[in-house]
């Protein structure tokens, strides 16, 4: 048999998804406790590429940028348009089958363990939300004069 010899960082490294802009998908969401007793959110994500790379995300309470980047990203603020700087309560759990676009990056393996995919930043796209709940609203409106009997638009 041939085949090349190569570190184990080099085949951790060949695993990962190169840095750039993906689709991420939550696929498991809890709520959980730092190591300095701040409340965070442990998400699993599936990141999807040319292959789909799944990685943990750890989003500590204290970083408030990155709390509010991740709700904002997975849509979760949309349910508290209304609160207006009041404080609200937000749960790993809430992230879960929710989308959204990310930077990703690869952190350099340390401290004996391999490099790894990682969120640098979530991206929050306006212009694509609004269009998708505009478009949500009209399909719910044609459904509703539908089952009403009443005329319905066509988009013919």
């Amino acid at each position: 048999m041939r085949f090349t010899p190569k570190t184990p960082e080099q085949i951790a490294k060949e695993k990962l998804l190169p840095k750039g802009e993906y689709d991420v998908e939550c696929v498991g969401g809890e709520d959980g406790m730092s190591k300095a007793g701040n409340d965070m959110f442990v998400l699993t994500l599936k990141i999807h590429g040319e292959r789909a790379v799944t990685i943990k995300e750890y989003i500590v309470s204290s970083a408030e940028d990155k709390v509010n980047n991740a709700c904002s990203a997975f849509g979760i603020l949309d349910k508290f348009h209304d609160q207006n700087g009041k404080e609200v309560e937000v749960h790993g759990g809430d992230f879960y089958g929710r989308w959204a676009r990310a930077l990703i990056d690869i952190q350099p393996g340390k401290d004996g363990f391999p490099p790894k995919n990682v969120v640098k930043k979530y991206i929050v796209k306006k212009t694509d939300k609004v269009a998708a709940t505009k478009a949500g609203i009209e399909s719910f409106e044609q459904e509703r004069k539908r089952l009403a009997g009443d005329e319905v638009d066509s988009p013919f």
